[in-house]
């Protein structure tokens, strides 16, 4: 697809924010005092992050998939996201971080998915709900990483 003025290189664009984020952490870290054990999480997760994030943007340049967008409805959808993560980041204390995530990951989904059919809703809800617990599984039961409690879980 030839660049126009309707088109985008999402993976550019998205290995560019990974990295800021990624250095917004980095710089959380500097200058804390950890145990030995305590640092090697965020420096490895920095480091996964980082990773993909190059290979993603090193890929954007090598082969660039650019997308047909409509910045107007780019705008709704980034602010509706925006929003309704920042309701789920006020309510993981509130609801607990496993039942905060599945609720506001399926309005999040279903709000951005174009397709609204059934069998489309269905595989939303269980995608969310398997990711979701596969993720607190792992982290909470088997690396012990303590996750905010609320009233339900």
């Amino acid at each position: 697809m030839k660049k126009t003025d309707t088109t985008i290189n999402t993976d550019k664009i998205s290995s560019l924010i990974m990295l800021v984020i990624v250095g917004v952490f980095a710089s959380q870290i500097i200058g804390r005092t950890f145990t030995q054990y305590g640092i090697l999480f965020p420096q490895v997760i920095l480091i996964i992050l980082t990773a993909l994030s190059v290979g993603l943007l090193i890929k954007s340049w090598l082969s660039p998939e650019l997308k047909e967008t409509s910045k107007e409805e780019n705008k709704k959808r980034i602010i509706l996201g925006i929003v309704i993560m920042i309701i789920w980041i006020w309510t993981i204390p509130i609801l607990g971080f496993l039942t905060a995530s599945i609720i506001y990951f399926i309005i999040l989904s279903l709000a951005l998915s174009k397709q609204r059919d059934v069998p489309s809703v269905l595989f939303i809800v269980g995608a969310v709900v398997f990711i979701t617990l596969l993720f607190w599984f792992i982290f909470h039961k088997i690396l012990l990483v303590p996750f905010p409690r609320g009233i339900f879980i």
